[in-house]
């Protein structure tokens, strides 16, 4: 069984440990970590978390400036 809050807190970590990591970095991890009997149900979590990170590396980039 897919472990919703389990997948949250393993995205968090591997933020944390991966600060230069791209959008499509991103993807891939969360694309393994969602199994594939679960894909189709949670594809929509894949796109939300993808967005998320998008919203994190802008106001990243707009700190910096």
């Amino acid at each position: 069984m897919f472990d919703l809050n389990e997948f949250k807190h393993k995205i968090k970590e591997w933020i944390q440990e991966h600060p230069d990591a791209t959008e499509q970095e991103l993807k891939d991890r969360v694309d393994e970590l969602i199994p594939i009997n679960a894909f189709a149900t949670h594809r929509w979590l894949s796109e939300q978390t993808t967005s998320w990170y998008r919203h994190i590396l802008q106001n990243r980039r707009a700190g910096s400036e």
